[in-house]
């Protein structure tokens, strides 16, 4: 940034700013969401109590209507990763990401070679 700057187009290309530019803006945005953002009402330090016991039983109401239970105090929920993993629509997602990459990148480190051989482009 400091060798290219901004805002001059007499010194060089302006184009390295746009990754510092968003990578502040996501700095920015990463620093808030720590402040701002808590896993619930209940561990939110600057939520006033009639606003978090209206969140809570709402959510209670909704948990009973789908016949679940919510607690508004777990902190230990398990993530099922056996049933996750045995799961066959998550291995055809495997599958599937793996392939479309791999044909990805495969196209992107054969395609310059092909566009100067078989095209005839001079890169």
């Amino acid at each position: 940034l400091c060798q290219n700057g901004f805002g001059n187009p007499s010194h060089g290309s302006k184009w390295p700013s746009v990754f510092y530019v968003f990578g502040c803006v996501g700095f920015i945005w990463c620093l808030a969401w720590f402040f701002i953002v808590f896993d619930s009402p209940a561990k939110h330090p600057r939520i006033r109590f009639s606003e978090r016991e209206y969140i809570e039983s709402a959510l209670e109401r909704e948990a009973e209507e789908q016949g679940q239970f919510y607690d508004s105090k777990s902190d230990n929920e398990k993530i099922p990763l056996r049933s996750i993993f045995t799961s066959w629509p998550v291995w055809a997602l495997i599958i599937n990401y793996f392939c479309g990459i791999f044909g990805y990148y495969g196209l992107l480190t054969c395609l310059p070679s092909f566009m100067k051989d078989v095209l005839g482009f001079d890169i």
